[in-house]
């Protein structure tokens, strides 16, 4: 779980309609259900503050996860997704 990278992750608009309407709670979960579903038996939430009391949540997992090659794909573009339309 040491072992992290930083990816630049665009939104489309449908999808800010979308997540804007969740409660946070909800977005948790589905974070949470996405651990589970690569098969995480450790799951960590941290929640981390700044000094100007912003916010950041983290949740790391020991599940499969997704290649670097994979993210850049699947992630690198949040939206409009190919689902949408099955």
């Amino acid at each position: 779980m040491s072992n992290s990278n930083t990816l630049k992750v665009n939104l489309s608009d449908d999808h800010l309609k979308r997540v804007s309407r969740a409660n946070p709670i909800q977005a948790i979960e589905e974070l949470i259900w996405n651990s589970l579903d690569a098969d995480a038996t450790k799951i960590f939430l941290r929640v981390e503050s700044n000094e100007i009391g912003n916010q950041t949540i983290v949740i790391e997992d020991n599940g499969s996860g997704i290649s670097e090659k994979q993210a850049s794909k699947y992630l690198g573009f949040i939206g409009n997704s190919w689902k949408a339309t099955k």
